[in-house]
């Protein structure tokens, strides 16, 4: 490409002199058309050899699948070389100075957009898998290691069988979008539910069982007031704990249900049931354990 750069400078100037008087250059025209010659075979021999390199390239980025997974992290990555965009926009300047570029590698140019497309796409699943998985809380991070699984399993045809240049890359691109949605909707609902959850008992633990008061008492006033304030204390504890208890049964429930590849209850008007006030006040029986 530097020597087209360089014919096509040299060539203005050369046809100004030349259309003066050729006596003026005597002998050099010929070391000018030598320098012409020898600069063009030059071109031609790097070009053939870039030619050939990036046929043997080619044929290795073809095959490549869209998605890596790395041995020891185990996290996945988008499998596009920098030397694809390198290539794509060397070849633009080759065509630009009308140098011969393999036919594959014009395929790739005319369908650019549409590679860059699949790599933007394929790129947002590896961050939204990530962000999934990231979203799990912790304390239920063991209790759903088999949604972690059907993630994975979703991801193995990107990474061994779904290639850059395969037809239905984008296809199954988006069904694997199609089903993290129903793999968010349960995430963030395990999350809402922690959430819920930790806020309660952080609630209970900040209950006293005892009450000091603001000023001095007789002793059995101190039984007395305190009796009164323990009633309540524990009612409002056992309230809580019934709601907890609720919030938990609906968290196990919803997990057997997303293993059995359900995304909601058959019942959904009982999937909110737990924030019934009146359950929630209700008096513990010996059933409830």
């Amino acid at each position: 490409m530097w020597i087209a750069m360089l014919k096509e400078k040299i060539k203005t100037p050369m046809k100004f002199f030349l259309s003066k008087s050729h006596n003026l250059w005597g002998g050099n025209i010929n070391v000018y058309k030598a320098l012409c010659t020898a600069l063009t075979n030059h071109e031609s021999s790097l070009h053939k050899e870039w030619c050939d390199q990036i046929s043997e390239k080619d044929n290795n980025s073809r095959t490549g699948t869209l998605l890596i997974r790395d041995q020891l992290t185990r996290k996945y990555s988008v499998n596009f070389s920098k030397y694809i965009t390198e290539k794509v926009d060397i070849a633009q300047l080759m065509i630009y100075h009308r140098l011969p570029i393999p036919r594959r590698l014009q395929l790739k140019v005319q369908r650019k957009d549409m590679m860059y497309e699949r790599y933007i796409y394929a790129e947002g699943i590896v961050k939204r898998y990530n962000q999934l998985r990231e979203m799990i809380p912790d304390v239920f991070y063991n209790l759903i290691n088999f949604e972690l699984m059907k993630m994975d399993k979703l991801m193995i045809p990107l990474l061994n069988t779904i290639k850059w240049s395969s037809n239905g890359a984008m296809n199954i691109m988006h069904d694997v979008m199609s089903n993290f949605n129903y793999s968010e909707a349960f995430i963030k609902t395990l999350a809402d539910l922690n959430y819920i959850l930790r806020n309660e008992i952080e609630n209970i633990a900040q209950y006293l069982l005892i009450k000091l008061p603001d000023h001095p008492v007789w002793p059995h006033e101190f039984k007395e007031l305190n009796k009164i304030y323990l009633e309540d204390t524990m009612k409002h504890i056992s309230d809580k704990s019934i709601f907890i208890e609720d919030v938990f049964n609906y968290v196990i429930k919803l997990i057997i249900y997303r293993v059995n590849d359900k995304y909601s209850f058959k019942d959904e008007e009982s999937m909110y049931n737990f924030f019934n006030v009146n359950r929630a006040l209700e008096d513990i029986k010996d059933t409830d354990g």
